[in-house]
């Protein structure tokens, strides 16, 4: 997911502050929203994309009413259909979006797993999603409010091209924000994010390199025959759990000999927290490198971070990287919300997942990394 606010501190070659968080009512559903920083955005600095907003409620979320026919239901609700379905993603920097219509506006919908809800759109480019209910308030850290908006339906929204292409009659219970910054600093047709619920109960695997997201519906018979990795070869499969958000996939492992916990994201770059001791060991120990490149104008140098050991439950194990990504010394604003109270936790975005295609199995509680 996205995120950013308007701070930042250099205590040390590779170090970048944020944090923001936004309070919706009780009555609506817990997820969360995109936020970016982005070196054209408040953020004077920061070129990348950060663990952020998490709007959170004490309610559930709201059931989608069943209809009598089961054509209709299916086709008032944003969600995967079918056995196997593909999407086509396009890459913007390390973003992946995926071409999309709402209400007759053309556009994209940024692929973020970061994101809780299955679709969240920007009514600042949809015009013609009419009156929502104000279900809360966010905060960018500059101080600029927004609006969070329920809508009961929106009329027409179809993802995808060609054959490939999925149309959802009356979506119910969707919800909008004002996401210009989004059109400004990224794309100009970004109309909002697609999240983990639009594809709960299915298996997800990404191939960035392909430009392409295959949906396989979680069954028995696919348990066993495991037809998602027909072809593919298997560099390790990594079990995780989740915690209070069953979008994050969570995973222990070790930089050199420092324990950190691993947080799967498709919606950022990449970035790790840890503490100062930590972070200053690890640039001892040659684990973390500043690079000559920066973030933006006046900001802080990202960094490479060698040696990160994952060890899959097949006995296979990698070592791998992830290069230009920004270092904090300070907790992660998703911490709290993920349920992650870790000292050291790195996010692996795009940095790490772009080196890779992955099966990302929530129903198994499994991530399998593949050669790309």
């Amino acid at each position: 997911m996205y995120h950013r606010k308007e701070y930042w501190t250099a205590l040390g070659p590779c170090l970048y502050n944020t944090g923001m968080n936004i309070k919706l009512s009780k009555s609506f559903f817990k997820m969360s929203f995109l936020i970016v920083s982005t070196s054209i955005l408040i953020l004077p600095a920061a070129l990348v994309a950060q663990y952020g907003a998490h709007a959170q409620t004490d309610g559930a979320a709201p059931k989608t009413p069943r209809t009598k026919s089961g054509a209709s239901e299916k086709s008032s609700r944003f969600h995967v259909q079918g056995d196997i379905q593909t999407l086509p993603i396009t890459m913007v920097r390390e973003f992946p979006y995926i071409s999309a219509e709402v209400n007759g506006i053309p556009g994209k919908l940024m692929f973020d797993t970061g994101g809780q809800g299955a679709l969240s759109l920007n009514d600042h480019l949809i015009t013609n999603l009419g009156p929502g209910k104000v279900v809360g308030k966010g905060m960018f850290g500059s101080g600029q409010e927004f609006t969070v908006n329920l809508h009961s339906s929106v009329d027409h929204v179809s993802v995808g091209e060609g054959a490939n292409r999925l149309s959802f009659t009356s979506p119910q219970n969707i919800i909008s924000q004002n996401l210009e910054f989004m059109q400004k600093d990224i794309t100009p047709g970004a109309m909002g994010l697609i999240g983990y619920e639009f594809f709960d109960g299915y298996l997800m695997k990404l191939d960035y390199g392909g430009g392409k997201i295959t949906f396989y519906k979680a069954t028995e018979a696919r348990r066993a025959s495991k037809d998602f990795l027909k072809g593919e070869i298997v560099l390790a499969t990594l079990p995780f759990e989740t915690r209070k958000l069953p979008n994050h996939p969570l995973i222990p492992l070790k930089i050199g000999s420092h324990d950190f916990l691993g947080a799967f994201d498709t919606g950022q770059l990449g970035g790790a927290y840890l503490n100062p001791e930590t972070q200053q060991a690890m640039m001892q120990e040659g684990l973390l490198k500043p690079l000559s490149q920066k973030s933006g104008e006046g900001g802080p140098a990202r960094c490479r971070i060698d040696d990160i050991h994952l060890t899959g439950d097949d006995g296979h194990s990698i070592t791998a990287f992830v290069d230009a990504v920004p270092v904090f010394n300070q907790p992660s604003p998703a911490a709290e919300p993920m349920g992650a109270p870790e000292a050291n936790i790195i996010n692996l975005g795009y940095a790490f997942l772009s080196h890779y295609k992955t099966v990302w199995d929530y129903p198994d509680k499994k991530i399998y990394l593949l050669k790309k």
